[in-house]
């Protein structure tokens, strides 16, 4: 079954999206500052 690939691909997905997403924030409140 691909339902564990799957899951395990949209997991990666949506924890790097967070990490990308953060980072982002981040740079722009820096640059806020």
């Amino acid at each position: 079954m691909m339902a564990d690939g799957m899951s395990f691909t949209g997991l990666v997905a949506t924890f790097a999206s967070t990490i990308i997403l953060g980072v982002a924030f981040g740079l722009v409140v820096a640059e806020a500052w």
